[in-house]
Parts: C-alpha cells; sequence; structure tokens
C-alpha cells in the first residue's frame, strides 16, 4: 500500500472514531436529561414473591427514554407499598378496606392522587380507608407460580 492510501485510511479511521464519539456523547446526553433507566425498586418477599423496597423515592419514566407523560416520582412506605403511611392499629369506628392486585393497583405510572384507589378513598372519606397493596403483576405470578 503507498503511503498516500494509508493517509487516506487513518483519516478515514479517525474521522469514523470522531463520529462514533460525537454519537455516544449525543446519546449519553439525552439519557442524562430524560433518563428512563429501571431502578432497582423491587426486593425478594417471601409471601408476595416481589414487591417495592420500603422507604425507598424514585422516578419512574416508563420503559423508554421518550415517555415523557411517564414521568412519575414514586414513594412507598414503610411495609413496602405504594400508599401512604398507615397505623397498623385500626382506629375506632373506621372501616378498613384492602386493594390487593397487580400493577393496575399499583398503577407506579401515574401520580400517586391520581390511583383509583386513591379517587375511591377521596369520594369515601373519612367512612372508609383504603390500603393500596399492589404488587408487580410479575411479582405476583411468580409468588402464585411459587405455591402451586
Amino acid at each position: 500500500m503507498s503511503r498516500n492510501a494509508l493517509k487516506v485510511v487513518a483519516i478515514n479511521l479517525l474521522v469514523l472514531l470522531g463520529l462514533v464519539a460525537a454519537l455516544e456523547m449525543g446519546l449519553q446526553a439525552i439519557a442524562w436529561l430524560r433518563p428512563s433507566y429501571d431502578v432497582l425498586f423491587l426486593q425478594p418477599d417471601r409471601v408476595l414473591g416481589w414487591k417495592q423496597v420500603p422507604g425507598l423515592r424514585w422516578r419512574w419514566a416508563g420503559p423508554y427514554w421518550y415517555a415523557a407523560e411517564f414521568d412519575v416520582t414514586v414513594a412507598t412506605n414503610r411495609l413496602g407499598f405504594r400508599d401512604l403511611e398507615r397505623q397498623l392499629e385500626k382506629p375506632s369506628g373506621v372501616k378498613r378496606i384492602a386493594f390487593l392486585g397487580d400493577s393496575f393497583i399499583e398503577a407506579v405510572q401515574v401520580p400517586m392522587e391520581q390511583t383509583a384507589v386513591k379517587r375511591t378513598e377521596d369520594l369515601l372519606r373519612p367512612l372508609l380507608t383504603f390500603h393500596e397493596l399492589g404488587v408487580p403483576s410479575r411479582a405476583l405470578r411468580l409468588a402464585l407460580a411459587s405455591r402451586a
């Protein structure tokens, strides 16, 4: 190969390397501005299979970086459910209802005040209090499968 041909190959490789580096920096900037990575928000549970980590505050941004409509801050109570902090002892004169279910009850894609459980509780308070005990559907399936 002639010396000029080596120069052309070297220049092309440098340009290619520069383009790849620029693309990587651009994509890193997008990921930094619009994160959507999965937070380790689940932990194993002997009864449920999996449940959210107690006392954790994290951000749900959907499974894709461009899913801006799913940008929600999620907080769990000390029991690991997406619910308000509740007393374990039932106050006298108050009836409690527990909503058990999968990710439809958990509802991490919407703000807490827009979940079905909170909307129902707002309608019927102070006669009833509701406990939101939803877990991701994959956790529910794993828990049920392990009992079969």
